[in-house]
């Protein structure tokens, strides 16, 4: 079983969570809806009964997706890192024909960083990655995303 969690940087920032596909794909349109603009991160317990909070703190495993939206267009990154992760690895959204006009799709808001422009996509391309993410656990779309040593700094 896979549950999920979506939500805004920081600790005190509201969650939703669902371990059914059905939910979970309800709860990632809710929090769209709720903050069409912005950084998100979904975080994944694959088969784990430990709490959020006692997962949170095992630094061996560590294993998220953080997209940043802006209007329609969109960009993610998947990072899945730590002594426990036997994929370690940093994927991207991949747009080959980057949009001319600038999208401003943040990265982190307090630092003011966005998206390379390479990575912004459609921001339905990104809800889809977010559905697999959550309901399978993997990144499907191949042509969608590319890995990255780093994708900003």
């Amino acid at each position: 079983m896979i549950e999920a969690r979506i939500g805004g940087d920081g600790t005190t920032v509201a969650q939703l969570s669902a371990n059914e596909p059905g939910d979970q794909v309800a709860m990632i349109d809710q929090y769209l809806a709720e903050h069409p603009n912005g950084v998100m991160f979904i975080e994944v317990k694959r088969d784990d009964s430990r709490s959020w909070e006692a997962w949170k703190d095992d630094l061996d495993h560590i294993e998220f997706m953080q997209i940043g939206v802006s209007g329609d267009r969109a960009a993610a990154q998947y990072l899945c890192g730590g002594a426990g992760c036997t994929r370690r690895v940093v994927r991207a959204t991949f747009n080959p024909t980057p949009f001319s006009e600038p999208s401003n799709v943040p990265y982190d808001e307090v630092l003011h960083w966005t998206f390379p422009v390479d990575t912004v996509v459609r921001l339905a391309e990104v809800r889809q990655l977010m559905i697999d993410f959550v309901t399978t656990g993997e990144w499907a779309h191949q042509e969608l995303w590319r890995r990255r040593e780093h994708l900003v700094g």
